[in-house]
């Protein structure tokens, strides 16, 4: 506001799009070695800080600095790859913990206490075994059928090269390389063994989505894992005789109240992905991005070899 007011020639400087987009561009490609720079500079600092008689209290406030930056910078970093691996694998474990909580609430209201006397968590008294298994039903339901409905909008499910388009592409492109089938598209899977089909009359065979059967193991996880984010959460206001973290988001206890067990997902989500799906692959646009980057000299000499490449192959 004030530069707008008395301009600085920092200022004018900065207000040049080509300097600004410069900058940018110049924080966005080193922005890993500025980070630790810094890192670097608040670590030396905070030991050249240190007084006697003081020690234990400021090794104590460093430990607690140290965690929120491993929970709130490191799980969010997942969250980046999750976003660039497709938008279904942010607004899917989303969604999950948020039905989760609902149904946790609703469960809790109606049946808390009338099914199961017995104390679920002592450091969350209003916590109740009929939510957490309430909302731990509903959440495997969901988990199962919302891939069916999100994989109806191709900018959902396929690979972001940028945040400037919306990608574009086909159900068949986006494979689980760990079976070699696309994710989204409809697969026959036996469920019964043919014995059991035999005595019982009935056919074994249902159409999923591959998706959906992976859904499975986040509805798991998101029912009785990403929970306990939550339950650190209120016992660390507890600690702190606080009711809320902040009033950012009135009646809900602030934004860290929201992202507690997001943030656990999240990081869930980047793990499942390269373990068991490995969506980590090679797509039609993710190479063109990259090719951009070449100079114009190896653009040609990687056209002439491909064009050779696939004359060789007979697809020319």
């Amino acid at each position: 506001a004030l530069s707008n007011i008395m301009p600085t020639p920092l200022s004018r400087w900065l207000h040049r799009r080509k300097y600004r987009v410069a900058i940018f561009a110049f924080v966005l490609d080193n922005h890993e070695a500025i980070s630790l720079l810094g890192y670097s500079a608040v670590f030396v600092l905070t030991v050249l800080s240190f007084k006697k008689h003081y020690y234990r209290y400021q090794l104590g406030q460093l430990s607690w600095t140290m965690v929120t930056v491993w929970i709130c910078v490191g799980q969010l970093h997942a969250v980046m790859t999750n976003i660039f691996t497709g938008l279904f694998w942010f607004v899917y474990p989303v969604s999950l913990v948020v039905v989760n909580d609902c149904m946790a609430y609703f469960c809790g209201m109606a049946l808390g206490r009338k099914l199961i006397k017995r104390e679920f968590l002592r450091m969350s008294p209003n916590k109740t075994w009929e939510g957490f298994l309430g909302g731990g039903l509903f959440t495997l339901v969901w988990a199962v059928l919302a891939p069916r409905l999100l994989c109806r909008w191709p900018g959902l499910i396929c690979q972001l090269t940028d945040f400037d388009n919306i990608p574009r592409c086909h159900a068949e492109e986006v494979h689980d390389f760990s079976s070699g089938f696309p994710l989204f598209m409809p697969k026959r899977y036996v469920l019964l063994p043919t014995l059991l089909q035999t005595l019982l009359g009935v056919s074994g065979e249902v159409e999923l989505y591959p998706i959906q059967m992976h859904g499975v193991g986040f509805g798991i996880f998101a029912s009785l894992v990403a929970p306990f984010g939550g339950y650190l959460a209120s016992t660390i206001k507890r600690a702190y005789k606080v009711k809320d973290f902040e009033q950012t988001i009135p009646g809900h206890g602030g934004v860290m109240d929201r992202m507690d067990c997001q943030l656990l997902m999240a990081l869930f989500t980047t793990v499942y992905l390269n373990a068991f799906v490995r969506m980590e692959v090679f797509s039609v646009n993710s190479m063109l991005n990259t090719i951009s980057r070449l100079a114009p000299v190896d653009q040609v000499t990687l056209y002439r070899g491909l064009k050779a490449k696939l004359r060789l192959e007979g697809a020319l």
